[in-house]
C-alpha cells in the first residue's frame, strides 16, 4: 500500500468512526472497490489508535475530571455528588464495554470469517440506519446529563454496542440509537458513544494485535505509511466527533439514514452484478 492509498483510507476511518455510517464497512469495501490489496490488521490498528487519540484530545476536560475525581484530586466524592457521579461514570463506561468484549471472545472464530462479507455489510447498513432514524424521531427526550446515566442504562448501551459486531452496524450509530431509545439527547448520546470508544478501541486493538502476522503492512517496513495514517485518522476524527456531538444534535440523523440506505443498496447491486 502506498502513502496516498493509506492516507485516503485514514481519512475514511477518521470520518466514519464517529459518524453513524460504520467505519469497518468502509475499510472493507473501499479497498475492494478500487482493487487495492487488503490493508491488513496492523493498518486497522494504526487508524483506530488515531481515532482513540482524537477522543482523548476532544474530551480531555471531562476525561480529566473523571480521572481527577477517581484519584481524589477534586475532594472527597462522599461529600460532593458531582465528583461521585464522575467517578461512577468511569465504571459505567467499563460496564458498557463488557457485553461487546464478552460476545467477541465467544464468537471470535465466527467473526474472523464474517467481518468482510459484503452482503452482511449492505444489509446491516440499511437496517440499522433506518432503526436509528426511526428511534430518534419517535422517542421523547428528557434532560438527564451524561453523569446521570444509570447502571441499567449503561448496560443497555453495552448490549446495543455488542450489535456492532455485525459488520456494517456502526458502533457509534448503535450507541447513539441506545441513547435515544433511553431518552437522552442527541448530544449526550453522542458524547457517551464517543467516550465508550476509548475502552472499546483499546480492547479491539489488543485483540487485533494477536493477529499481526496476517498479510498486510507491518511496523518494521511501513513505519512512515502507518505513522501518517495514524495522525491523519486522528485529525480527521476530531472533526467527526464534533459533527456527531454538536452538528447532529441540531439536524438529526435523516441524512445519514439516506446515505446508509443508498450505500446498502449500492453494495447489493455491486455484489449481484
Amino acid at each position: 500500500m502506498d502513502l496516498l492509498n493509506a492516507t485516503f483510507l485514514a481519512i475514511i476511518q477518521g470520518i466514519t468512526e464517529f459518524l453513524p455510517i460504520s467505519s469497518s464497512a468502509h475499510l472493507v469495501f473501499v479497498p475492494q472497490l478500487f482493487g487495492w490489496q487488503d490493508q491488513g490488521v496492523v493498518f486497522d490498528i494504526a487508524v483506530h489508535v488515531g481515532t482513540l487519540l482524537a477522543v482523548i484530545v476532544y474530551f480531555w476536560r471531562p476525561l480529566w475530571n473523571m480521572l481527577a475525581a477517581l484519584l481524589g484530586l477534586r475532594g472527597c466524592h462522599k461529600e460532593n455528588p458531582e465528583v461521585a457521579a464522575d467517578v461512577l461514570l468511569i465504571f459505567k463506561l467499563a460496564l458498557a464495554t463488557l457485553p461487546l468484549v464478552a460476545l467477541a471472545f465467544i464468537l471470535k472464530d465466527v467473526l474472523d470469517g464474517f467481518t468482510r462479507a459484503i452482503p452482511v455489510l449492505a444489509s446491516s447498513s440499511i437496517i440499522f440506519g433506518i432503526l436509528l432514524w426511526q428511534i430518534d424521531v419517535a422517542r421523547p427526550t428528557h434532560s438527564k446529563k451524561l453523569n446521570q446515566i444509570s447502571w441499567r442504562e449503561a448496560l443497555v448501551f453495552g448490549a446495543m454496542q455488542a450489535l456492532a459486531l455485525i459488520p456494517g452496524t456502526s458502533r457509534s450509530g448503535i450507541c447513539v440509537t441506545a441513547g435515544r431509545l433511553l431518552g437522552y439527547t442527541r448530544e449526550v448520546s453522542g458524547t457517551f458513544a464517543s467516550l465508550l470508544a476509548i475502552p472499546t478501541i483499546l480492547a479491539a486493538a489488543a485483540y487485533s494485535s494477536t493477529k499481526v502476522n496476517i498479510i498486510g503492512l507491518n511496523w518494521q517496513t511501513d513505519t512512515l505509511v502507518l505513522t501518517v495514517a495514524t495522525l491523519t485518522a486522528a485529525l480527521v476524527a476530531l472533526l467527526g466527533i464534533h459533527i456527531l456531538v454538536k452538528w447532529l444534535a441540531r439536524i438529526g440523523y435523516f441524512p445519514f439514514m439516506v446515505y446508509r440506505v443508498v450505500l446498502g443498496v449500492g453494495l447489493w447491486v455491486w455484489v449481484l452484478s
